[in-house]
């Protein structure tokens, strides 16, 4: 799935204007084996009206076991991307919904850029239990609803089976880029005839945040549980 959506402008727009949020959300999972015994459920909602923060507008879920037979195996993977980006605006009737600050605390509404990323990889899984549960929202419905996105996994051994441990290499992957403006300050005083320094402060980068993380397990696994959980809400 690739779901974009564009406030106050266009999805061909190569800049953003003034007031303009451009969101896009990509969403993709895959299984695939060349044998053995496979059982399974995979559940996939999706709702592209405004949410609150404890709901979303993209969920997806799978609870499989696997067992392998003659040197077969399973390869799979989710991968979850969340991409929200707005510009300055000063006018509150039509606010940028940024998902940094509540409105009722800013002058102004500054630039933002949010890009975070999810994926959980199943490659040569031999035998085991895998269960995995992801969540997006990109649109609120208010401007202080922030975005946010999260994903977990876990894989333990089939005890139906008899079996000790499950058997493969599991992989993940979170990675995640936030940019902030400035906020657009006033002048000291409003009798002041001299120009305002802070004009420019909305395209100013005020705060940066950067992170990865990647984990691989292989070979017999007791358990393996990972578990990533973002919320936008940097206040500056």
């Amino acid at each position: 799935m690739n779901w974009l959506t564009v406030k106050n402008g266009s999805t061909i727009d190569t800049t953003l204007g003034k007031g303009e949020i451009f969101s896009s959300v990509v969403y993709s999972e895959s299984l695939l084996s060349n044998g053995g015994l496979f059982s399974g459920i995979k559940n996939t909602g999706f709702d592209s009206s405004n949410k609150q923060d404890s709901s979303f507008n993209l969920e997806s879920e799978k609870v499989l076991t696997y067992a392998g037979s003659d040197g077969s195996h399973l390869v799979g993977s989710d991968y979850l991307l969340l991409d929200v980006n707005g510009n300055y605006t000063s006018n509150k009737t039509d606010s940028v919904a940024c998902v940094f600050g509540v409105n009722d605390y800013l002058i102004h509404n500054p630039a933002f850029s949010n890009y975070v990323e999810a994926q959980g990889s199943l490659i040569n899984f031999n035998s085991g239990k895998v269960s995995t549960e992801g969540q997006v929202r990109a649109v609120g419905s208010q401007i202080s609803t922030s975005a946010g996105l999260s994903y977990q996994i876990a894989v333990s051994p089939d005890t139906s089976t008899g079996e000790e441990y499950a058997e493969g290499i599991v992989k993940t992957s979170f990675a995640g880029s936030i940019n902030e403006a400035r906020d657009k300050k006033t002048s000291s005083s409003s009798k002041s005839k001299s120009t305002n320094p802070y004009a420019n402060d909305w395209k100013k980068t005020a705060a940066t945040n950067s992170w990865k993380d990647v984990t691989e397990v292989v070979g017999n696994i007791s358990t393996m549980q990972k578990a990533f959980g973002y919320k936008s809400g940097l206040k500056i």
